[in-house]
């Protein structure tokens, strides 16, 4: 077995040769079509796993069939799933909005959510209105966490939080290559998320109505001073305070 081969199975696709059998949720390489209780993508990997590592086998694939990747391949490294085009998606949205906003704004941009925020500054015009949309929330938000882990991106702490694009990530940009994903901590970390934003809506109803108004007054005056639109001072429940 050679250490020094590496193969790259390209499981993309929208499900038209083989339709109707095939669907663009579903599409080719994840059917039996031959009846032998595999599928095209499990015989493609067990053919290449007989002289090749596994851990030297990369599926390139879109994030909406990792699930089935990771299903139908169990024996192949989690982190080999590749997000490379879905990494290019978020900097080009990042760059569109000039680093000036917050993940939230960043990710209902990505998937073409018009609230009344975007509707104001009239980014739905943007040609990256909607460039994720065929994806859920909470994949953005966790491939999010882990391009501020690689440095691609970064949060601005004294503006508020607001995401820019950094050098590497202009390079990537440029020339994007490899990246690839955790499937298990993406899961995970998003229904962290979730709960964390149950428990802090309930803290937000909760809340003192004088701290209330006091929080609203500095969150206009810092607005004001920092040239930001007011819902990007305060993050947590940011519609609950305008």
């Amino acid at each position: 077995m050679n250490k020094h081969h590496y193969v790259a199975i390209m499981a993309g696709g929208i499900g038209s040769r083989f339709w109707p059998k095939s669907r663009t949720s579903y599409p080719k390489q994840f059917l039996d079509i031959l009846n032998t209780s595999k599928t095209l993508i499990q015989w493609t990997f067990e053919r290449y796993a007989a002289f090749i590592p596994k851990e030297n086998i990369f599926i390139v694939t879109s994030e909406e069939y990792s699930g089935i990747v990771a299903e139908q391949l169990p024996g192949i490294p989690k982190e080999n799933i590749e997000a490379k085009d879905d990494v290019v998606k978020v900097l080009k949205v990042v760059n569109a909005l000039e680093g000036r906003f917050v993940t939230e704004y960043v990710v209902n941009i990505v998937m073409g959510k018009l609230t009344p925020q975007i509707a104001m500054f009239r980014h739905e015009n943007l040609a990256e209105f909607g460039i994720g949309k065929d994806k859920e929330s909470h994949l953005w938000n966790s491939l999010i966490r882990q391009m501020l882990l690689e440095n691609f991106i970064k949060k601005d702490i004294e503006e508020y939080g607001l995401l820019k694009i950094t050098e590497k990530g202009e390079k990537f940009l440029k020339k994007p290559s490899s990246f690839k994903i955790v499937l298990n901590n993406l899961f995970e970390d998003a229904n962290e998320d979730d709960e964390d934003g149950e428990n802090a809506s309930q803290t937000g109803a909760a809340s003192d109505d004088k701290l209330f108004e006091i929080l609203k007054d500095l969150r206009h005056r810092e607005a004001k001073k920092k040239s930001l639109p007011p819902f990007v001072i305060f993050l947590e429940n940011s519609e609950f305070l305008e």
